[in-house]
């Protein structure tokens, strides 16, 4: 038991010795462990905070429960092939569908619509091409 004693205690003073024979050094490590770990702390905070932001913006714009239907939904960019694909296996929305989700959706608190054409707007001998229109039901605006 002496000997184990006398291990960590040599070592303890070894530890010591050197810390106080460079002391710049020691100094310099400290400084150096200590800002690692405040700027770990740092990064973890901020993408936490950020991460709280998101949600709560989304869940204010979209709401908790939120949920769209679309004629055509996709993530990136859809070449020609699969724009066409999907044009004529996804049935065109009628008003007749939101109707129909209004009256059997129980759960649903508000069932609303957007529509969205793309036009051409002319005034005073000016055209501008490529201009969308959109209109939403009451209960959306």
């Amino acid at each position: 038991m002496r000997y184990f004693y006398s291990v960590y205690a040599d070592s303890a003073r070894i530890a010591l010795q050197s810390i106080l024979a460079h002391k710049l050094r020691a100094f310099l490590t400290l400084i150096g462990i200590i800002i690692g770990v405040a700027s770990v702390v740092v990064v973890g905070a901020a993408i936490s905070g950020l991460n709280t932001y998101v949600v709560d913006k989304m869940s204010k714009i979209l709401g908790s429960n939120h949920f769209m239907i679309a004629r055509m939904a996709s993530q990136g960019e859809l070449s020609e092939e699969d724009l066409e694909r999907m044009n004529r296996r996804n049935k065109d929305l009628k008003w007749a569908d939101m109707e129909w989700l209004q009256q059997y959706c129980e759960t649903c608190t508000a069932v609303g619509a957007e529509a969205g054409r793309g036009t051409k707007f002319e005034q005073d001998g000016m055209t501008f091409f490529g201009g969308v229109i959109f209109g939403v039901t009451a209960n959306m605006a």
